[in-house]
């Protein structure tokens, strides 16, 4: 066995099993909109945290603006992100996160997608079945295999249904719409995928986005995705333009002098928003800002406002475009997956920025 730091990933481990054991006991607890205002969904600083097991948003529309890039920067989040970039061209990866655990989550998508088919893996990570995760296995480096190994042996018959209840409890796309948002799933992709997988590098940074810089130093990148971190960086009670400008700051300063000419980094992914309804939104919120309703809470009054859409979220998707309007942005529609808020926009709205 290859030697790797035992000790670091026993933390890890042990971090999972508690994280497992934490959503055991809440199972049962009321949703989050029959809590009070002051629950937030998103926790501030979650070093360790539930896992995704698919990402929710259109990459098969906005990854073609990235055209064929040889470095790429990206979250680490379900690992979705990371396969799509390995597809497009990408040989050298930086991916980042605060989650802890979301490398390990990586480097299981990319094992699985060299052990399994396209039905096996789109199984896989809606049962982490152990018959299929034991296919996967030899296609996992030695710190994986551990980490992997520990998690299903310390819950034994029963590890398969609590790793997908109680491990990755984020919401889960159906298989038809995870086929349409990603390049990887279709069959001539997939195949070509596996076969590219061993020729990249990926490097983890564990960090806060705004600690990127210091961890990235002087690299370059043809491409960046950020996802929708910046719905996490100004999200319910705390939706300020403060927070907004601050963003808009943190990309333009510090992020977009990373992009190698020609490059393209998509910066903000809005669910169900595009700039008509910006408009519908600003006025309405202009004309009755005490009725926003917020994450948490609302009563059968709030629910009105909900479904026009005066919501929080809305507040921020609001207060990027109005941050980034001397920017020259693109503003690309993509298909509507259905997260995040349920107003009635057709479309999901990326927000880019191309270095000439």
């Amino acid at each position: 066995m290859n030697s790797f730091n035992k000790e670091r990933i026993t933390k890890d481990i042990n971090a999972t099993l508690s994280i497992i054991e934490r959503n055991l006991k809440y199972k049962d607890f009321p949703s989050f909109y029959t809590l009070t205002k002051s629950f937030s969904p998103f926790p501030k600083n979650p070093d360790y945290d539930d896992l995704y097991a698919n990402a929710t948003e259109d990459m098969k529309t906005y990854y073609k603006e990235f055209k064929h890039p040889k470095s790429f920067l990206t979250i680490a989040a379900s690992g979705e992100q990371i396969a799509n970039a390995i597809l497009t061209g990408a040989k050298v990866i930086d991916c980042f996160d605060i989650n802890t655990l979301t490398i390990h989550n990586v480097y299981l998508r990319l094992g699985a997608i060299k052990a399994l088919n396209i039905s096996e893996l789109l199984r896989f990570f809606n049962t982490f079945d152990y018959d299929l995760f034991t296919k996967i296995l030899p296609y996992l480096s030695d710190e994986e295999q551990f980490y992997w190994q520990s998690i299903y042996k310390y819950y034994g018959n029963n590890s398969s249904n609590l790793i997908g209840g109680f491990l990755y409890t984020n919401k889960r796309l159906d298989i038809k719409m995870l086929k349409s948002i990603n390049p990887y799933l279709s069959k001539d992709n997939y195949e070509k995928l596996k076969h590219l997988i061993d020729e990249v590098s990926i490097r983890f940074f564990n960090c806060n986005i705004y600690d990127l810089p210091s961890f990235i130093k002087d690299n370059m990148y043809d491409a960046i995705t950020f996802s929708n971190i910046y719905e996490y960086l100004n999200y319910g009670l705390e939706v300020t333009m403060a927070n907004a400008l601050k963003y808009h700051n943190f990309i333009m300063s510090d992020i977009f002098p990373h992009l190698n000419n020609k490059g393209t980094i998509m910066f903000a992914y809005l669910y169900s928003f595009n700039r008509e309804f910006k408009n519908r939104f600003d006025r309405l919120y202009e004309a009755i800002p005490e009725k926003l309703v917020f994450p948490g809470f609302y009563s059968y009054e709030d629910k009105i406002y909900l479904d026009a859409g005066l919501t929080s979220e809305n507040l921020a998707y609001s207060q990027i475009l109005e941050v980034f309007k001397d920017d020259n942005i693109i503003e690309l529609p993509t298909k509507k997956v259905g997260f995040g808020q349920k107003v009635k926009e057709e479309n999901d709205l990326a927000l880019l920025l191309r270095r000439s």
